[in-house]
């Protein structure tokens, strides 16, 4: 790893509405930025796999199951998110909003929504959507956490976003095992 290497990109929870002008342009009163870290998309097919499981479960899904066997057997207690990234990656939008319902139930670092650049959902807030719903009114957005998330699916849906990075995903051909 060179630690000498960093990356900048631009900050995607803030649009510069000072650049844009007109004498009808009003910009709104607050942006929002939904971060999404989806994990693998994909069940491998490769022929270095050596265990069916894997081919049937998403990765994402048995580390959730091993987490919480761990945490059992060190008599710690470990929510089990219900979220699948198999479901996300799918382009059916009631999927992909159950997906996302799930990852607002238990964050786990996969999601954190920002309002002008300050977070305000993330790992360690309980209440999944209802507690964005209430975040949201606080940020007076004009609308519930089910609008919110309307407009994400919308735009989840529709971008080929989910299969880019599936096939980026799926260039690793000898899976975890190899």
């Amino acid at each position: 790893l060179n630690q000498s290497t960093a990356l900048l990109i631009l900050n995607s929870a803030w649009l510069p509405f000072k650049s844009v002008s007109g004498p009808s342009f009003k910009p709104p009163p607050c942006t929002f930025c939904v971060e999404l870290k989806p994990k693998c998309g994909f069940l491998p097919t490769s022929k270095f796999v050596s265990h069916n499981v894997k081919r049937e479960h998403s990765r994402f899904k048995m580390h959730q199951q091993l987490k919480a066997s761990e945490a059992r057997a060190h008599g710690k207690k470990c929510v089990v998110s219900k979220y699948d990234p198999l479901e996300l990656f799918s382009y059916s939008p009631a999927l992909v909003k159950e997906s996302l319902e799930h990852m607002l139930d238990t964050p786990q670092n996969n999601i954190r929504v920002f309002a002008d650049q300050k977070l305000i959902f993330a790992e360690g807030i309980s209440g999944g959507k209802s507690a964005l719903d209430q975040i949201l009114k606080n940020e007076n957005f004009h609308g519930s956490a089910d609008t919110f998330l309307d407009v994400v699916v919308e735009i989840l849906t529709r971008e080929p976003l989910f299969n880019r990075v599936r096939s980026a995903q799926m260039m690793d051909d000898m899976d975890i095992e190899a």
